[in-house]
């Protein structure tokens, strides 16, 4: 988690955040903080991987991968891609997450993840009865 704390350094206050793209935004430190906390929260293990940093001008995309524990011990493993734009300070003006948060729900959660699917009408996913 040594690369989200170091994340949070690089935030200004007023810093918009998208944890994925169609979720309500967030501003500055204190509400990643929260985002952060709720990670060590579910996760006991938390190791992350970034690859194929793409730079251009006052920004950057990479490519990461978290492969984590659960306190009760699924192993759950979910990636994206994070775009940021940095300000004239170099400090992160706005990060977009682009990933998918049903991953890590079917992961943890597989039995009421198909319910829940299930009764909003997605008809290929079928409960599970067991």
């Amino acid at each position: 988690m040594l690369a989200l704390t170091l994340l949070l350094m690089l935030i200004p206050i007023c810093t918009y955040i998208a944890d994925c793209l169609g979720s309500k935004p967030y501003f500055g430190q204190a509400k990643l903080r929260i985002f952060i906390n709720a990670m060590f929260d579910t996760f006991a293990s938390i190791n992350t991987r970034f690859w194929n940093p793409r730079i251009h001008q006052n920004k950057a995309q990479i490519d990461w991968q978290f492969d984590t524990v659960s306190y009760n011990g699924i192993k759950v493993t979910f990636q994206g891609i994070e775009e940021f734009v940095f300000n004239e300070n170099g400090k992160i003006f706005t990060a977009i997450a682009h990933w998918e948060p049903n991953d890590v729900a079917k992961q943890l959660w597989p039995r009421q993840f198909r319910q829940r699917m299930a009764t909003r009408g997605y008809p290929f996913i079928k409960p599970n009865r067991t």
